[in-house]
């Protein structure tokens, strides 16, 4: 089924499904020291792009109100 998403988020070209299972896999090889570093890594990851999403979400948001009151400019000039 790698390869394939029909229905299911993707990462790349594998359902996640397919991906928690050989990180799981791969977990289990590792000592509980090595499996803290990988642990700290991924959530290190998640947290940056958490962080960039909200520095987007935050720019879209005072792009749409800036829109907003120009779009309220031009309505009371014209009217």
């Amino acid at each position: 089924m790698a390869g394939t998403c029909s229905g299911e988020y993707c990462v790349g070209k594998e359902p996640v499904s397919e991906i928690e299972k050989k990180y799981q896999e791969l977990l289990e090889t590792l000592s509980p020291e090595q499996e803290e570093v990988i642990t700290e890594y991924c959530n290190a990851i998640f947290s940056s792009g958490a962080d960039t999403e909200k520095f987007f979400y935050r720019l879209g948001l005072k792009d749409g109100l800036n829109l907003k009151n120009t779009v309220k400019s031009v309505l009371e000039m014209i009217s």
